[in-house]
């Protein structure tokens, strides 16, 4: 059977198109007396105004599928730079040396040939962060700041894999599991690596022999070579410290490098770090997280600061009416119904310990309260301080001196009487709710000098937006569940192609026994036989 459609290909063309819409270019570099040539993806126009972003892919794809669901938004934040390493896409070299620091030195004199201006903000994902982590190890006065995404560069080989923390029980596992040469350790491949793998079950072998052999078979004992070279007597005693502020952004599903790695880096990095954890989030953050991922990206590169610091420092609005709310609501719903008037109320409720005054329908005999006997702290407070319900639980006051030494008390519960009445009346109007909601993230977005300028030039608050494009199915198609998702789909190509296929060859070839008359060409050529049978026309069908 020959092939007419290789998808892997199709991608690869998409993807091409994709990232020079999105404001790159491709170019070659060539490096080490012609011993290796490095592919990137540079800006096609560079802006000084725009700070630098390198980023690094993992192992797997070359660097166009594993940057796809998020290049476009960067483009118009940074003069981005996408490498490809060696052995993937158009990079190779002919030397031997398979460790992350080559491939660290090899992405840095790539940088300096394309003629990048000043410090580099660098994000790695996976092996890359491994080969970051390096760059920013021996090239600090080059990199300002580090993204590292689920990459394990605190590891430590022999400990590690003797306790059990990788599923893997030896390196070459490892990279076997990494580098799939078969349908069905692709299959186990996304079913690790993603936390809601996609339904691979469904797609035929021969499209995942397409991708197979368009992106793994292509140098695969050199990038075997280079996991192993990874792991291989791997020490975390001897992990150098970087200098520069690092943001680690972790899956809590992360079964590649399990999440105790990314504590363990946070610990060892100290107070320049922060450890950010994805929830429902595999390994591929990447591809199930594009838009947190940008979020963080842009929170740290260009506002710079750390995601986790930025709330409890600065603090978002909505936080910080929960705090100020808190105690107020607590006080508006745990105190007694107030009472505005020039009369006092028929049975007003009085602070636990404090005696109302003789006569009143509530006596100091009365069940639903303890008070005391003594009549000087119903004096200083007066007859109309009240802020106890009757039928709560008993309450006393253990130290009646402490209220008696306050002689302002009266004037300090009419300034919590009025406070709490504008709070109550707010919350009624929803005024707070409002504010927290509505108004304070449009102004957020109306003050945000990089949204403004983006909306201007892009029509979108995020910038340039990549084209897309897609078939819309029906949910039920998508949740597929066991053979009722295939006996749906069939009935629907039964009924969507094939039947519409079967009546439009039976309309063609009941319109080819007429003429344009509408007359049967048989009976017309019996007509014209009995008349001359030279005339009678030759049928056809």
């Amino acid at each position: 059977m020959v092939k007419c459609c290789n998808f892997a290909v199709c991608g690869e063309c998409c993807l091409t198109r994709s990232f020079g819409s999105a404001g790159l270019k491709s170019t070659t570099t060539t490096l080490h007396d012609g011993d290796t040539t490095i592919h990137c993806w540079i800006p096609k126009k560079y802006k000084l105004t725009k700070p630098n972003l390198l980023l690094i892919h993992g192992i797997g794809a070359n660097a166009k599928w594993q940057w796809t669901r998020i290049i476009s938004r960067l483009t118009s934040l940074f003069n981005v730079y996408v490498p490809d390493l060696p052995f993937y896409g158009d990079s190779y070299t002919t030397r031997l040396d398979r460790t992350e620091h080559f491939q660290a030195e090899c992405v840095m004199k790539t940088m300096e040939a394309v003629g990048l201006m000043g410090k580099i903000n660098l994000v790695g994902l996976s092996y890359g962060g491994f080969v970051g982590y390096s760059m920013a190890a021996r090239y600090p006065e080059a990199v300002e700041r580090v993204v590292i995404i689920g990459s394990g560069v605190c590891l430590d080989s022999e400990i590690d894999l003797e306790e059990g923390l990788f599923s893997a029980k030896n390196i070459k596992d490892a990279a076997n599991v990494l580098l799939p040469q078969t349908p069905e350790g692709t299959r186990e491949l996304l079913r690790i690596t993603f936390y809601k793998p996609p339904h691979t079950e469904l797609a035929p072998n021969c499209i995942l022999n397409d991708f197979i052999e368009e992106l793994n078979v292509d140098y695969f004992e050199e990038k075997k070579e280079c996991i192993e070279a990874v792991q291989k007597d791997r020490k975390f005693s001897d992990l150098p410290k970087i200098t520069q502020p690092t943001l680690i952004i972790w899956g809590d599903h992360d079964q590649i490098f399990p999440l105790d790695l990314g504590y363990r880096l946070k610990s060892h990095l100290g107070e320049i770090s922060e450890l950010v954890i994805l929830k429902n989030t595999g390994h591929a953050v990447n591809m199930e997280q594009p838009k947190e991922l940008i979020r963080l990206i842009k929170l740290f590169f260009i506002d710079r600061s750390f995601p986790q610091r930025e709330n409890s420092e600065k603090g978002t609005p909505l936080l910080a009416s929960l705090f100020f709310l808190g105690p107020v609501l607590f006080f508006l719903f745990s105190s007694p119904p107030l009472h505005f008037s020039d009369s006092p109320p028929v049975s007003p409720p009085y602070p636990p310990g404090i005696r109302p005054p003789k006569g009143h329908p509530i006596s100091s005999n009365s069940s639903d309260y303890s008070v005391d006997s003594d009549d000087s702290i119903h004096d200083s407070f007066g007859p109309e301080a009240s802020c106890y319900r009757p039928n709560e639980s008993r309450i006393e006051v253990k130290n009646e001196d402490d209220v008696r030494s306050d002689p302002n008390a009266s004037q300090y519960l009419g300034v919590y009487r009025t406070f709490q009445l504008i709070i109550k009346i707010l919350i009624q109007r929803r005024i707070i709710i409002l504010w927290n909601i509505y108004i304070s993230k449009a102004y957020q977005a109306l003050t945000d000098p990089i949204s403004r300028e983006n909306f201007e030039k892009y029509g979108h608050r995020d910038g340039r937006q990549g084209l897309q494009m897609g078939i819309a199915l029906p949910q039920f198609l998508l949740n597929i569940d066991g053979i009722s998702g295939a006996v749906n789909l069939l009935g629907i190509v039964g009924i969507c192609i094939i039947l519409p296929l079967v009546m439009a060859v039976m309309y063609l070839s009941r319109s080819s026994k007429y003429t344009r008359s509408y007359v049967l060409k048989h009976t017309l050529s019996a007509y014209f036989y009995l008349m001359k049978p030279s005339l009678a026309p030759r049928l056809s069908y």
